[in-house]
């Protein structure tokens, strides 16, 4: 991860994932992807709103019934990420803006985060209040709607009766999902996954609730049955992105504090699938993390950050030496299946993109250049192809606002290992990413 964090970081909040599997695929393409999704159930509700009259809604930003005015939030960027990426409280506030004129006229005042408004009638404005002294829908009548975490309301004609989405927690793993391709299956999983090289193992982050809970690791099987925690976490510190070695004997994974303010600098970790012979790999000073094994199972290239020093190193697993792979700001390295390459993510220009590198330094090749980060590659198991994930499709919506998802754009794109033939996965308001590749014999097991 970088050392600070801004809206072209790559790293992506991981509530919850999502795993493709491809139908009737040949075997060296099947593969499992996952998502930063939302951990939770969206269900539709509707409900009588608290009273209203006549109007028009016709959804955000809709005019006025009789006048050409239009209602907005006024919430600017800075605003969202303070409260998306940092929980630091917002307010906000219904503004109207007349369309001939541009004169703006406020209608609410007071705290909470509000989204969503609509006319109601020409003096009053449904909206959504989504994070304040009380959330839930709002007017600017001073009358209250509904309480709770909610999204997207919108009204009927009459004012009498709004539809709105709730979500909640319990999202189990690997729940299927629906499928935008015929092509490939959905499932649902936590976050930095990592199959076994056999197919039937699967490790998992943990991430608890807020940026500072205690991250763990667990192990279960593929199915997602049978969750045995095997590292508990640790106060101030994250565990993130567990790597099974070749032999599938021991887990790699990154232990400490990535973000600012900084604690414990961050370290790799070795441990036994069961939990067993923890200790750490790296020790000096600076922060290392999300490690990747070469197929021989004999050194680990990890992303190493210091104050004076930062890129991808490789650690000699026989005697402790490293050498330095990059000194850019280089993050998620990845040794592909053939061992000749490492791919990773890199700043520059203004950008995250993927690139490829020999394990002796030679042969750096760009791989993606469209606007949007593009970050969280990984190999697929005959080092064909490169999953990962991508914000070249901006913003979609606000309906994730201040829901869990610091950043709501990226998707899942795959491509050959040479960077040709990009093409997406999904298409959705959601931030995808941190993809796991499942083996042949798991996923084929599922058609």
């Amino acid at each position: 991860m970088i050392p600070h964090m801004t809206i072209k970081q790559p790293f992506r909040r991981m509530e919850n994932s999502l795993r493709l599997c491809p139908r009737a695929a040949p075997d060296p393409l099947t593969f499992g992807l996952l998502t930063c999704r939302p951990k939770r159930r969206e269900t539709l509700r509707m409900r009588r709103a608290v009273s209203g009259r006549a109007g028009h809604p016709t959804g955000n930003g809709s005019r006025c019934p009789r006048t050409a005015t239009l209602p907005c939030d006024g919430l600017t960027l800075t605003d969202l990420l303070k409260c998306m990426l940092f929980g630091i409280p917002v307010d906000s506030q219904i503004i109207s803006v007349d369309v001939a004129t541009g004169a703006r006229q406020e209608h609410t005042s007071g705290p909470g985060l509000k989204v969503s408004p609509q006319y109601l009638s020409e003096n009053r404005i449904g909206y959504v209040i989504k994070a304040g002294p009380r959330m839930g829908l709002a007017f600017t009548t001073g009358d209250q709607g509904a309480s709770g975490k909610m999204r997207n309301a919108s009204w009927s004609r009459d004012g009498k009766w709004v539809v709105y989405q709730k979500w909640s927690y319990d999202w189990p793993q690997n729940r299927r999902l629906f499928s935008i391709d015929p092509e490939f299956d959905l499932a649902d999983s936590a976050p930095f996954p990592a199959y076994s090289h056999d197919g039937k193992k699967l490790a998992v982050t943990n991430l608890g609730t807020g940026i500072v809970a205690m991250p763990s690791v667990s192990v279960m099987d593929a199915d997602g049955t049978n969750a045995k925690l095997i590292f508990p976490g640790e106060e101030g510190a994250l565990a993130l992105a567990p790597q099974w070695s070749p032999k599938d004997d021991w887990i790699a994974f990154g232990r400490g504090l990535y973000f600012p303010p900084r604690g414990r600098p961050a370290r790799v970790m070795l441990m036994r699938p069961d939990g067993s012979e923890l200790h750490e790999l790296t020790k000096s000073e600076g922060n290392s993390g999300f490690p990747s094994w070469s197929p021989d199972g004999k050194r680990i290239v990890y992303r190493f950050w210091s104050e004076s020093e930062y890129g991808l190193r490789i650690i000699n697993l026989d005697d402790g030496s490293t050498t330095q792979l990059t000194s850019g700001f280089d993050n998620f390295p990845g040794w592909s299946p053939k061992g000749d390459l490492i791919e990773f993510t890199r700043f520059s220009e203004g950008d995250f993109d993927i690139y490829t590198i020999r394990p002796d330094g030679t042969g750096l090749r760009r791989l993606t250049t469209s606007p949007g980060n593009d970050a969280h590659a990984i190999w697929s198991p005959d080092g064909k192809h490169i999953l990962f994930s991508s914000a070249r499709f901006g913003f979609k919506d606000e309906a994730p606002l201040y829901d869990d998802i610091p950043q709501p754009y990226a998707e899942l794109f795959v491509m050959n290992a040479d960077g040709s033939g990009q093409r997406p996965l999904t298409d959705n308001q959601w931030e995808d990413g941190t993809p796991a590749w499942a083996p042949a014999s798991t996923s084929s097991s599922k058609h």
